[in-house]
Parts: C-alpha cells; sequence; structure tokens
C-alpha cells in the first residue's frame, strides 16, 4: 500500500476523531454545567457536612434558611455567571472548530 492508497483512512480518521473529542468535551462541559444545580442526590447521598460535602445549591439553600438572603442572592449570582462563561466558551469553540 502506498501513500495515495492510506490517505482516505486518514482523513477519515482525523476526521471523526476531531469530531469525537469535540464532542466529548461539550458533553463532559454540558454535563458539569447541569451539576452545578445538583440538589437532590448530594443531599441525599452526601449529606450537608458544611465544609466537607456542602455544594453550592446547598450552600443557596443553608443560606436562605438561616434568613441570609444576601448570601443566597450572591451564591446564585455566582454560579450563573460561571455557568454562562462555561456555555459561552463552548459556543467559542465550537465556532473556532466548525468547517
Amino acid at each position: 500500500m502506498g501513500e495515495v492508497d492510506l490517505f482516505p483512512l486518514y482523513l477519515s480518521l482525523k476526521v471523526a476523531g476531531l469530531a469525537t473529542v469535540l464532542s466529548f468535551i461539550v458533553g463532559t462541559a454540558l454535563a458539569f454545567t447541569r451539576a452545578l444545580g445538583e440538589f437532590g442526590a448530594t443531599l441525599m447521598v452526601a449529606g450537608n457536612i458544611p465544609g466537607l460535602t456542602q455544594t453550592m445549591p446547598i450552600a443557596i439553600y443553608d443560606a436562605v434558611q438561616s434568613g441570609n438572603t444576601a448570601l443566597a442572592n450572591i451564591l446564585v449570582g455566582l454560579v450563573t455567571v460561571f455557568a454562562l462563561v462555561t456555555l459561552l466558551l463552548l459556543e467559542r469553540v465550537g465556532k473556532v472548530t466548525r468547517w
């Protein structure tokens, strides 16, 4: 087999590999962004040990329950900004890699 015979195979693997890697990156980032808001499973499985198993949604819940709405609003803003920045970066990666 010469180089000319291998070119279609090389090209196919390169295109499929790129599509697979990009899909994996986007899927991972979307799952991470979705997990930012997870509340129920975390509370049921890990519990709520402040400083050890406390996640952002549980911290927001605790702040609201204790009447500290200012802290709750700040935490909600942080989660929202972080999720939006993640999604905007994914959009940018998608525009750069389109053919």
